[in-house]
């Protein structure tokens, strides 16, 4: 660990008292971050000339992300943003990356400290590649072998509880009714989202229903085959891509269980898409290559259910938590309505 450092109304010097923590609501200034840069100067390469840029300046961020460039490297400096709230964070995300390093699936974590004006902070791999999700439709079908390959390397890395930081399992839908109920309380305990919340709140016992109906069929499948690695931010925002490579940012949460998670996960980023279901064919046929997994187009079939109408519930609780305009919301509980009440 780094002795702590920091100046002005954002920062703790040698245990001060920081405003921002335990949860970092707003990006030190960057002169605030340069100061630091310079006084702690990790990989010894900041007593000269470098540069800093912010590549993700949205004021409300999982993670808040500097580009830093000096004349031997180029790094991505990362720290939690106010969107993850008391979690892990940064911690348990550099734990991860350190542990998937060999695996060539995500950036290489290089520096952690926790001492960054009161949160933790690591220094990764800037990956030189371009997001997939800026290609067009056509370009990014070119990828999708190559995602489906990074996809069952990341499935292949053994689940070692003493390595990874593993919260909650994917043996069971479970956890999808938890966050389904928390998050729905959230919304009817709020003035101006109690309506929203009421309607997810009569949808819910239907929802429930259809995932107490998959169970038997994924407590068949990991018994035949045992739980895999799971990445949960596999969707196609997170992939980025290059002549050599496919690989995913956003490490701040992996699990084991279900092996369909990770790829269902991707296949639901891309579900609008006017050849939707013959590409996931594609995808799920390749994935199958030299790699038996007994019922798995029907386990990927209930996991993309379940993967949907957790996005709609996230998303309305996401935009309340932001305080902005649930936009649209009777439209996406039309959308739900229709995952419960197929015809």
């Amino acid at each position: 660990m780094v002795y702590a450092y920091a100046s002005g109304a954002y920062g703790a010097i040698l245990g001060g008292s920081n405003p921002l923590a335990p949860t970092m609501k707003n990006t030190p200034p960057l002169e605030e971050i340069i100061v630091w840069l310079k006084k702690e100067n990790p990989f010894g390469l900041f007593s000269g000339d470098f540069s800093i840029d912010d590549i993700d300046p949205k004021p409300w961020s999982g993670h808040f992300n500097y580009l830093v460039e000096t004349p031997e490297k180029k790094f991505v400096l990362r720290f939690k943003g106010p969107e993850w709230g008391e979690t892990g964070g940064i911690n348990d995300e550099y734990k991860t990356l350190s542990g998937v390093s060999q695996y060539g699936v995500g950036p290489k974590a290089f520096y952690f400290s926790e001492n960054f004006f009161g949160e933790s902070v690591m220094f990764e791999e800037h990956l030189d590649g371009q997001p997939l999700s800026e290609f067009t439709i056509e370009a990014q079908k070119l990828y999708f072998p190559e995602v489906v390959k990074t996809v069952k390397k990341i499935n292949s890395i053994p689940a070692d509880k003493s390595i990874f930081p593993f919260r909650r399992s994917l043996t069971s839908y479970e956890r999808s009714k938890d966050s389904w109920r928390e998050r729905i309380n959230y919304l009817r305990k709020k003035a101006e989202t109690k309506e929203i919340g009421e309607k997810l709140a009569e949808l819910l016992p239907s929802m429930e229903k259809i995932v107490d109906g998959f169970e038997p069929l994924l407590r068949d499948v990991l018994g035949r085959t045992g739980p895999v690695f799971a990445f949960e931010s596999s969707h196609i925002g997170h992939c980025f891509v290059s002549s050599e490579w496919v690989r995913f940012i956003n490490w701040e949460q992996v699990s084991y269980g279900d092996p369909c998670y990770t790829l269902a996960v991707f296949l639901v980023s891309i579900s609008g898409y006017p050849d939707f279901e013959e590409t996931k064919k594609g995808m799920i046929s390749l994935y199958l290559e030299n790699n038996s997994i007994p019922e798995f187009p029907e386990l990927m079939e209930q996991r993309i259910k379940e993967r949907h109408m957790s996005n709609i519930i996230w998303l309305l609780w996401r935009n309340a938590k932001l305080g902005a305009p649930v936009v649209e919301w009777e439209e996406r509980i039309t959308k739900l309505e229709k995952l419960t009440n197929p015809r």
